[in-house]
């Protein structure tokens, strides 16, 4: 009888064990998109905006869910030929199109890159454009945060 309960007693310790190191491995967590409906808003608004037609080495649309008080983001970076004006009436102009205004200033107080923003049904949208030039082109990121 005692070797029965021994056996049980050394089956349901392995039991534990194992199940608390199944509990205590890291977790991975992979770069993807958390929204409340099907999709990211964030990252369909950046495909809608689009790039300029002249714009090279552009990187796919990276998209960072919503944490806590934190946006929806996604961002989309490519490189351009120097022309800081022409891109960013391209931007004003897209911006139009998915009925989006020009911040006002104080949001341009705190955030002087901002270019549009504005609310739809999806929730709250502000776009910004980081825009580092050399003598003959520019590295431009946009940025879409997504408030719901």
């Amino acid at each position: 009888m005692n070797y029965l309960k021994s056996i049980k007693y050394i089956i349901v310790v392995t039991i534990v064990v194992l199940t608390v190191l199944v509990l205590l491995q890291p977790f991975e967590f992979r770069d993807t998109s958390i929204s409340f409906n099907s999709g990211s808003y964030a990252k369909s608004l950046t495909e809608k905006l689009g790039t300029p037609i002249s714009a090279t080495d552009m990187s796919e649309i990276i998209v960072n869910g919503p944490d806590g008080p934190m946006p929806e983001i996604a961002v989309r970076s490519f490189k351009i030929e120097r022309n800081e004006e022409a891109v960013k009436k391209f931007y004003n102009d897209k911006c139009n199109e998915a009925g989006l205004t020009k911040p006002d200033d104080e949001l341009l107080h705190l955030e002087p890159t901002a270019i549009c923003t504005g609310r739809t049904k999806e929730g709250h949208f502000t776009v910004l454009l980081f825009l580092r030039c050399e003598e003959t082109s520019c590295f431009a990121r946009v940025e879409v945060r997504h408030l719901i």
